[in-house]
């Protein structure tokens, strides 16, 4: 019963999973290579927020890039970062990394190409 309520309660809205970052400002030198991860650049991300909305989309939905490391996806971005592993990030962070952050965008690919 609750889940029906929840489903119809959601029939005209979006839920957008994402994880995304700003190409102009990462502010790091070093990335892992072995930290995986379908983030998109901000600006993508606005403009798949404007898909969305411009074609009334009503779900839920994961946007995001294709699956690379962090360190090969910053590295696009910012040529002189350095590659590290996640077992040194870990050492300097006092939460847990994920070794794989990507998601499921096959839905998003498929009605945004």
């Amino acid at each position: 019963m609750a889940a029906e309520y929840i489903v119809k309660r959601l029939s005209n809205h979006v839920i957008i999973r994402t994880r995304f970052f700003d190409p102009d400002n990462i502010p790091f030198t070093k990335s892992a290579e072995d930290i995986f991860s379908s983030n998109i650049p901000l600006v993508k991300l606005i403009e798949a927020i404007k898909f969305i909305t411009e074609n009334q989309f009503s779900g839920v939905i994961n946007i995001g890039e294709k699956r690379l490391s962090d360190y090969e996806r910053y590295k696009l971005y910012k040529p002189n970062i350095k590659p590290c592993s996640r077992e040194e990030l870990a050492n300097t962070v006092p939460f847990e990394l994920a070794y794989d952050a990507s998601m499921d965008c096959s839905l998003w690919n498929d009605i945004s190409t």
